[in-house]
């Protein structure tokens, strides 16, 4: 039985040094083995309530997530993602990179680019994957302006390239 004048003590030894601020299960098993006094599953129940290190990263319940697809490939280069990081600051003219990435053999292909208009992007695309990897079946982008432009969608469709979008 533990002394009343021993429990904060005793609390912020299990619960600091022992268990790591740990939840109050994997506490109260700690508890359990070493000591006994009456209330104690309150006591330690309000004891990491107050504790600040806790209370400053538990954010309540997470958010429900929707589901995962997978991506079911059949070959490599049969599917690119592509996406544009920027702007940066200017480097030999170049304020953008454009980025595509093979989700089946994780090759990743980055280019500098001037700009983010379609005609820059969709060159780009012609030049390092068409040309590169040959004509690909399915193109997967963001919302972007430049992805949606009509010069891009005019080029899968006229390569017969299905283009995939994101969600918001």
């Amino acid at each position: 039985m533990l002394p009343a004048v021993l429990k904060a003590d005793f609390l912020e030894l299990v619960h600091v040094d022992t268990a790591g601020h740990l939840k109050f299960n994997k506490c109260l098993e700690h508890i359990r083995s070493r000591a006994w006094w009456p209330r104690f599953r309150q006591d330690l129940k309000m004891f990491i309530q107050c504790c600040g290190k806790c209370a400053a990263y538990h954010r309540g319940k997470t958010p429900k997530q929707g589901r995962l697809h997978p991506m079911l490939l059949g070959a490599p280069a049969e599917r690119w993602v592509v996406d544009l990081c920027g702007p940066y600051s200017q480097s030999q003219g170049y304020k953008y990179i454009f980025m595509a990435i093979c989700p089946f053999s994780k090759y990743i292909i980055t280019a500098p680019i001037r700009n983010k208009e379609a005609s820059t992007v969709a060159r780009v695309i012609f030049e390092q994957i068409i040309l590169k990897w040959g004509l690909i079946s399915e193109i997967l982008s963001d919302l972007g302006p430049e992805f949606q432009a009509e010069l891009s969608q005019e080029l899968f469709q006229i390569l017969g390239i299905n283009k995939i979008q994101s969600t918001a």
